[in-house]
């Protein structure tokens, strides 16, 4: 075993957490297949994975990568960095889950399926304010036109039914194309 274990590590240069499969998958041979007992491999220690560290951006960088972008995605990534958002955190953001008044950003069912509470950084209040306004005329268009539904969570569209119209619960980023309601 110790033969082959270290064959896996040293010709064939497997990943730390391959070896440990290995150990494994021969540990159970021998235990519950074989029904052997198999005793310890003297000075063998499983593989240790390394550790990562993330890479980070530097200040300067992040400047300028917010300094290259425009419009609504340039506000998507201003809010991730600020708030410390997810992607899809952010992507699902509604009107009703910011207080722009105690500058809150409500995280629904985030990382874990979690809700949280984050905030919302103080250069960006104006920014969102527009968008709030942009949304709430778009979503203006879209009712005369017969459109502005959003879809609901759960059971909420069932209980509430004119909700689906109602402004709050729009994206805060919404989709250029329109859902039409079918009822």
């Amino acid at each position: 075993m110790r033969e082959y274990l270290t064959y896996l590590a040293q010709t064939k240069k497997v990943a730390a957490s391959t070896q440990n499969q290995a150990r494994a998958a021969l540990q159970f041979l021998y235990r519950d297949v074989l029904a052997e007992p198999l005793q310890p491999i003297e000075g063998f220690e499983p593989a240790k994975v390394p550790q990562h560290l993330p890479n980070v951006l530097s200040r300067q960088d992040v400047e300028r990568v917010l300094g290259a972008m425009r419009g609504v995605s340039c506000l998507m990534a201003m809010l991730l960095y600020g708030s410390g958002l997810r992607l899809m955190e952010c992507c699902r953001l509604r009107i009703k889950d910011l207080d722009l008044e105690r500058g809150e950003i409500k995280v629904r069912r985030g990382k874990g399926a979690r809700d949280r509470v984050t905030m919302v950084p103080a250069q960006l209040l104006e920014r969102l304010q527009e968008q709030i306004r942009a949304v709430r005329t778009l979503q203006g268009i879209r009712i005369a036109r017969g459109g502005g539904y959003v879809e609901l969570p759960g059971a909420f569209g069932v209980k509430s039914s004119g909700a689906s119209r109602n402004w709050i619960w729009m994206w805060l980023f919404p989709s250029g194309r329109e859902v039409w309601h079918v009822e």
